[in-house]
């Protein structure tokens, strides 16, 4: 498409550092206003509203559905008055939160929509029952709705937690530790999510602390130093735009053959989802890098895909399906079992989807293996328009959406409303890149 325009796209926020930025300034005692690209998303208000009701934080000016707020931090502490915490399908503040009051201490109930109760605490259970946290779970045994009572938890030297249940209980253990500067080493032992983990450990220095980091292939250790941590009394901070979002924009470029811009993104935050660059330059795609805008040419080409490192980064999978269902040859997708436990089973999602398209298509315990073409709008050929459901997952949702308006495929979608989870702007952000 020579001669055409970029496709230009705004970004969501950072749902990953916005959401890690609110704990800090809550757990720091910082004081100021935090700017994004509003209106704030679905799970970062979930979080915001929880901290309030914890007493961890003060909403002075709630601006979120224009793009900022002011803010105070209480500086944690035990929580009283037994507040029960209702998130929605958060699974990030479910865990980071139930790793804190462990270690403050209080009696604090969750529950949350029916989504929820898919995603298991993970080892950040174990880990408290261990130093005297109860739990008393109401329905099914590890997973919402639930009670969690502490003491408050003295650690032992030298704290040790697997992230094969993921990096979300270890962030808020990592948080709620750093404000205690441990003596010692903390193990996070694994491979599983150790990139959201790099993610907090990169928003804690941001925030004055003093975190030394050892990495092995079995492990990461980190240790603080005594000094005290700086706080913000004056903060004013804008969050940079969200590498998970960007698989949609560029998916619609990858799809379409147009140029895509985006701007806003931290190059310098370890976000996992950033890899997905390499996987596009894999596919013989290019960027370009102009200021603060960053410059996607696609080019898609044919013959088979292999892409196995999901685990870390099970965002990118609805948006990568999508991309390769119209790239010629036989593609394979994983090895992720975590993609079973989001807000959907991501895999049975998308394998339903890409057959409801015609595709041949297996599932596989972390992925998927499927065949790629297909072609624009085929309706004539078909009884009737295929329906495809998004299992409420946002990320599925704006998959389809992308795959929907850049091929001209007539899709009827079960529901579109799911993707305020991350991206309430996402339809006028695709109806931008197609005038643009």
């Amino acid at each position: 498409m020579t001669g055409t325009p970029p496709a230009r796209c705004t970004l969501p926020p950072c749902k990953s550092s916005l959401q890690r930025v609110l704990c800090l300034v809550a757990l720091t005692g910082s004081a100021g206003r935090i700017r994004f690209a509003g209106p704030m998303n679905e799970d970062a208000s979930v979080l915001l509203d929880a901290l309030v009701r914890l007493g961890w934080l003060e909403l002075v000016e709630d601006r979120r559905e224009e793009g900022f707020c002011r803010l105070r931090g209480t500086g944690g502490g035990p929580v009283s008055g037994n507040p029960v915490l209702h998130l929605r399908q958060n699974g990030t503040a479910l865990r980071v939160l139930t790793a804190l009051v462990g270690l403050f201490g209080g009696r604090v109930g969750f529950t949350g929509d029916p989504g929820l109760a898919r995603r298991p605490l993970g080892t950040i259970r174990s880990f408290l029952e261990d130093l005297g946290a109860r739990f008393r779970f109401a329905v099914e045994e590890g997973r919402v709705p639930f009670e969690i009572e502490s003491p408050g938890l003295t650690l032992p030297e030298g704290v040790r937690l697997s992230l094969e249940g993921g990096s979300q209980g270890a962030t808020g253990l990592l948080l709620g530790l750093a404000l205690r500067k441990p003596k010692g080493r903390i193990r996070f032992e694994g491979e599983a999510s150790r990139g959201y983990l790099r993610l907090s450990l990169a928003w804690l220095r941001r925030f004055g602390f003093r975190v030394r980091v050892e990495e092995t292939k079995g492990a990461l250790d980190v240790s603080f130093a005594s000094s005290v941590e700086r706080t913000f009394p004056d903060l004013d901070l804008r969050l940079p735009s969200d590498p998970s979002a960007m698989a949609f924009p560029l998916a619609y470029g990858f799809l379409t053959g147009r140029t895509v811009e985006l701007q806003g993104l931290d190059p310098d935050l370890p976000h996992p989802d950033l890899r997905l660059r390499a996987d596009l330059e894999g596919f013989g795609g290019r960027f370009e890098e102009e200021g603060e805008v960053l410059r996607y040419l696609p080019a898609s080409g044919e013959g088979g895909v292999e892409i196995l490192d999901l685990e870390e980064r099970p965002d990118v999978f609805p948006a990568l399906c999508v991309m390769l269902a119209s790239r010629p040859g036989r593609h394979r997708l994983g090895d992720s079992p975590r993609l079973r436990t989001k807000e959907c089973d991501r895999i049975r999602a998308m394998a339903a989807g890409l057959a409801a398209l015609g595709l041949w298509v297996r599932e596989n315990p972390g992925g998927l293996e499927f065949t790629g073409g297909i072609p624009g709008d085929s309706s004539e050929r078909r009884a009737e328009i295929p329906r495809i459901d998004t299992r409420g997952d946002h990320r599925v949702a704006m998959a389809f959406r992308v795959l929907k308006a850049a091929r001209g495929i007539r899709l009827r979608l079960s529901d579109v409303s799911c993707v305020g989870k991350s991206w309430p702007a996402f339809e006028e952000a695709l109806q931008n890149l197609q005038r643009t």
